[in-house]
């Protein structure tokens, strides 16, 4: 009876036991999330006018003075959205803003029309894009941990454009204006996004705005030698190519 308990306690010492191996879950892009990021702009393609009216003398300089404003710089900003996956397929919306520090001055010499070749005045003119915002829509496939996209929408920036005019004896004379707008156009991207766990996620992506011109600004241009004279600025329509890294997490 011994030998058989034995035997008996031996055998069950020695019966392995199976344990069912944990599942894995597929990760999901399913959820709202909130993030920041950080990139830099270049605009191509703006422009600024300065032209003049006058009574007398009805053409002093030679007008309209136009040049090429390509501004560039950092942004800064953040984002919000909504993603649902179904099976590899993933779509989202997203809305965002950044501040700007993109830039540009330029200095154009005029020239009198009285006096052919010689200077009839200089124009210093400063662009600045305060802020850019965007509502779009996103579609992306999904693979392993990975996201590659593309996306669409809404747009919107702040534009500030100054321009100082000095014209030059004998009709010296000062104008400055100031054009403040509300850009608002459409913007396409598209960019790579990973999770790195089961909240935050990393992206690289490329955002192209396309923007309306500003509306023209006009101001008197003070000078007893001439008769209601006035100078008027416009802008011309903006393009903005903005590259960018994000940081994002996934509630």
């Amino acid at each position: 009876m011994a030998m058989i308990a034995s035997g008996a306690l031996a055998a069950d010492i020695a019966r392995p036991v199976y344990k069912t191996a944990p599942v894995e879950l597929a990760p999901s892009w399913t959820g709202f999330y909130v993030g920041g990021h950080v990139g830099y702009g270049w605009s191509r393609d703006g422009s600024a006018s300065l032209s003049q009216t006058a009574v007398a003398p009805p053409d002093f300089f030679f007008f309209p003075v136009t040049t090429t404003l390509n501004s560039e710089g950092a942004i800064v900003g953040g984002q919000i959205g909504y993603n649902w996956q179904a099976s590899n397929w993933v779509f989202g919306v997203e809305a965002d803003i950044s501040g700007s520090f993109l830039k540009k001055s330029a200095s154009v010499t005029t020239f009198s029309s009285i006096a052919p070749g010689s200077p009839g005045g200089t124009m210093g003119i400063t662009q600045e894009i305060d802020w850019l915002a965007s509502a779009r829509g996103r579609i992306g496939f999904a693979f392993d941990r990975s996201l590659i996209y593309a996306t669409g929408g809404f747009a919107w920036a702040s534009v500030s454009t100054n321009a100082v005019f000095n014209g030059s004896f004998p009709f010296s004379s000062a104008a400055n204006l100031t054009s403040d707008d509300t850009r608002t156009g459409y913007v396409v991207g598209g960019g790579f996004e990973h999770l790195l766990g089961s909240n935050w996620t990393i992206r690289a992506e490329y955002l192209y705005y396309a923007l309306d011109g500003g509306d023209s600004v006009s101001g008197p241009i003070p000078n007893p030698a001439l008769i209601d004279a006035t100078a008027t600025l416009s802008t011309s329509d903006l393009n903005i190519h903005v590259a960018r890294l994000g940081l994002n997490y996934k509630f």
